[in-house]
């Protein structure tokens, strides 16, 4: 797969398929920037640096929706909790060009009921750090 329109990504949420009900999805995985400067070894006006301990927290917006099995009745539940993720870029098995992020642990560490303006399609943005590792597989 080369360069793609993100149209159908499989979100799951504490085992969840959710991807229908959310709009955005934002992964971000990062490293820590660890400065490793020091008189003797900066010949020349530069910084050096070491990668850290790693972090990684998904921002999601969805349609909000208080019927059965919906946003709603999923997500307040476990509040407070974490609970596995996965997010593929495409709908379908994880593979080398649809690769699975997968976690044990996504804490919801927070819950929008609701947002929005007169007339607006009522949403509920989240972001939610990591509570476990997560790992790019493509089996």
């Amino acid at each position: 797969m080369a360069v793609f329109v993100f149209l159908n990504p499989t979100i799951l949420v504490n085992a969840v398929d959710m991807s229908a009900m959310i709009k955005k999805a934002t992964l971000e995985i990062n490293a820590e920037e660890k400065e490793t400067t020091a008189f003797s070894t900066n010949t020349t006006p530069f910084r050096t640096r070491l990668g850290g301990l790693r972090d990684w927290s998904v921002d999601l917006d969805f349609n909000q929706d208080f019927a059965a099995s919906q946003v709603d009745a999923t997500l307040f539940p476990i509040l407070g909790t974490a609970v596995s993720f996965e997010l593929r870029s495409q709908a379908g098995a994880g593979s080398t060009t649809n690769p699975a992020y997968r976690s044990t642990g996504v804490l919801i560490s927070t819950y929008q009921v609701a947002d929005g303006s007169v007339g607006d399609v009522a949403h509920s943005a989240v972001k939610w750090p990591g509570a476990a590792p997560i790992y790019r597989q493509t089996t």
